[in-house]
């Protein structure tokens, strides 16, 4: 069973990459087996090719139907730097959930680091608790880049939960939206026939 908080969002995010190519033949998935054994455990090709062929089995059936950690770690250190996730969307600015829906749009894959930065504050320990502060603009990028060696542990909760939260909150949008729609199509009809009531 694969230990899933020493598994980087970037190492799983490869692996997920070749398991979507479908292999050619037999000896194409033995090769993607050893390569997602080379990214898992960060061996060597030389080692990887000694392994015995249950252990390549092992990594890639882990990686091919995994089982990740489904509880929410609300805080957490990446790279010496306290993070504090936001599980309150009303807290979140209009910048940030402009970039969190763009990156899903783009690809969620490539983007879930961006989407996990964007949900989470760094924080400093204070006499009062934690208290959340911003980054410099000119070290965001290093900061977002961070993200990819977030344990997969403590990535894939907070991303599964804000993937169901985007689309809760896309559905909410449109209900309103229609809703408002009808609504002022409604006082434009009433407007329309109280003008034309007068025309006799």
């Amino acid at each position: 069973m694969m230990d899933w908080s020493k598994i980087t969002v970037e190492q799983f995010v490869k692996t997920q990459k070749i398991i979507k190519e479908d292999p050619l033949d037999e000896l194409d998935l033995h090769a993607q087996k050893k390569l997602i054994a080379e990214i898992i455990t960060n061996k060597s090709i030389a080692d990887i090719e000694n392994m015995k062929m249950r252990d390549l089995d092992a990594i890639y059936l882990d990686c091919l139907s995994p089982q990740l950690p489904t509880k929410i770690v609300r805080r957490f250190k990446l790279n010496g730097i306290s993070y504090e996730f936001n599980l309150d969307a009303t807290q979140m600015t209009s910048g940030r959930y402009m970039s969190i829906m763009e990156s899903i749009k783009q690809n969620p894959l490539d983007n879930i680091h961006t989407v996990l930065f964007n949900v989470a504050h760094p924080v400093k320990r204070t006499l009062t608790g934690f208290k959340r502060y911003d980054f410099e603009p000119a070290e965001l990028h290093k900061r977002i880049e961070d993200f990819k060696q977030m344990p997969i542990s403590i990535a894939n909760p907070m991303a599964v939960f804000f993937c169901n939260l985007s689309v809760a909150l896309t559905n909410v949008s449109v209900d309103y939206s229609v809703s408002q729609m009808e609504k002022m199509n409604k006082e434009m009809n009433q407007l329309a026939e109280d003008l034309t009531d007068g025309d006799g």
